[in-house]
């Protein structure tokens, strides 16, 4: 888990919102105990803008992930962990990439054995 101040957590749900412009956030479970709070949840959207590096695909995608919040008397956040399952979003970016290059490859193969055929009678 990493450490993130409150304008990384600004920083990041900025970034998400932009790149799943349609999600969809659930919280599974939350705990709190004098000043922390545990957050689970589970966000769900359409891929459409870069998001931690990762290319937008257009696809709908899920994330979830694990917050945890140190809040002032003031009930502002002063400190925060936060955690997301980035392997499954890289694993789901990378198996739309691969239907993809697999859809253009068969869309291509009809013209390559015409092409080899054609070299062939040459």
């Amino acid at each position: 888990m990493t450490e993130r101040s409150p304008e990384d957590v600004k920083r990041f749900l900025t970034e998400m919102r932009a790149a799943f412009p349609d999600h969809d956030a659930t919280i599974e479970n939350q705990l709190i105990e004098g000043d922390k709070a545990e957050t689970r949840w589970w966000v769900h959207g359409t891929h459409q803008g870069e998001f931690q590096s990762i290319v937008p695909t257009g696809k709908e995608m899920e994330i979830n992930g694990i917050g945890i919040y140190r809040f002032s008397e003031e009930g502002k956040v002063v400190e925060s962990w936060f955690s997301y399952d980035q392997l499954s979003m890289m694993r789901q970016s990378l198996e739309q990439e691969m239907r993809m290059a697999q859809r253009i490859q068969a869309s291509l193969a009809p013209q390559s054995r015409a092409r080899a055929r054609r070299l062939a009678d040459g």
